[in-house]
């Protein structure tokens, strides 16, 4: 059987692959893991952004990446946030709490994903499971409350624009 070539965002990949060394002296050995939920997110995006006609993926298969590039990209900012907390001089204020805004970002869904039950913060509103959906531009998304969702692109655009920020 013939293996199908995944077709990815290149320029997307590349930033990902230069943004993760900005984790080496926080945490060193996620810089490789960041990599691969960076080439994840640029495959996500270039299938999100292909024609029906087009795509390697089906549907199911975008899904499930999806859910596991959220519950990887919520370890690596929790453990940055854990990092933080226990040695402040890794990063300015300003970046340590741009970090843990990230995570709270990020627990929204995946809370719900993996413990089927909403985010502490987020008891009062948000649904004990996030549901799937598709956002017309940004792809998978998840409906986590009453007409709140969430795309898991915009979770992927936070958390490198965090790791270029950490870059600088």
């Amino acid at each position: 059987m013939a293996r199908t070539t995944r077709r990815i965002d290149q320029p997307r990949y590349a930033e990902w692959v230069r943004s993760s060394k900005a984790l080496k002296p926080i945490a060193p050995g996620l810089a490789l893991f960041v990599e691969g939920l960076g080439k994840m997110d640029a495959q996500l995006v270039f299938e999100d952004a292909a024609t029906d006609a087009h795509l390697d993926m089906d549907l199911t298969d975008r899904l499930v990446l999806s859910q596991l590039w959220v519950l990887g990209a919520y370890e690596v900012v929790r453990t940055m946030s854990e990092r933080v907390r226990a040695k402040p001089s890794l990063l300015s204020k300003r970046l340590a709490e741009r970090t843990h805004r990230t995570k709270r970002y990020l627990e929204r869904v995946r809370i719900p994903l993996a413990k089927l039950e909403p985010a502490t913060r987020h008891a009062a509103t948000d649904f004990a499971e996030a549901l799937p959906a598709m956002h017309s531009s940004l792809g998978i998304s998840w409906k986590v409350a009453n007409r709140v969702f969430i795309p898991r692109r915009r979770m992927a655009d936070r958390l490198l624009k965090l790791l270029q920020a950490l870059k600088k």
